[in-house]
């Protein structure tokens, strides 16, 4: 077993955590993790009905971060983990606040402008509105094009790459 599967092991108990203010009614079930390759292996939970699921990872248990990943309700989800570092841990953050995926994904919990799949999908978190130093996540420009994340958002752009459409350079060889 290799070091990023142990430590990824030692993690179990800890695995799932509750979402905001989520009752918790049916029990959830714990991560379990299946070797699949050299350095990568496979994290599976049983959803329980009416759940939202966020996936989250670290390296050193003190900084958490979200996965691009949301699911939703009963039956197998499976997602697959791999890491260069030496320790890697898994957990989820479930809550009971969405009626489906569609409504998970769409929704800002953190009423910032910015949806949870666009939160999650950039690095920022989902359920709080300042989750970096440099102010609310709508507000950021971290690519420094211009364009704030709501309005990267708004036209289906990455805010992690100078794709401003309203400056365009246009390179002419005489």
């Amino acid at each position: 077993m290799n070091i990023a599967l142990k430590a990824a092991h030692a993690l179990l108990p800890l695995a799932i955590l509750a979402g905001p203010g989520a009752a918790d009614p049916a029990p959830q079930s714990q991560m379990n993790f299946t070797a699949v390759a050299a350095g990568t292996w496979a994290a599976d939970w049983a959803g329980v009905a009416g759940k939202t699921y966020f996936f989250q990872w670290s390296n050193d248990m003190v900084n958490w971060y979200y996965a691009p990943i949301i699911d939703f309700g009963e039956g197998d989800h499976s997602y697959g983990c791999a890491s260069t570092t030496p320790k890697f841990f898994t957990r989820l953050h479930h809550t009971d606040i969405y009626d489906s995926l569609e409504e998970a994904r769409s929704a800002d919990y953190d009423s910032d402008g910015l949806s949870n799949i666009f939160e999650v999908t950039y690095g920022y978190n989902p359920f709080q509105a300042t989750s970096t130093i440099d102010g609310p996540d709508a507000s950021l420009d971290p690519d420094g094009d211009g364009l704030g994340n709501n309005t990267e958002q708004a036209l289906a752009l990455d805010p992690m790459h100078k794709d401003n459409p309203k400056v365009k350079l246009q390179v002419v060889a005489y």
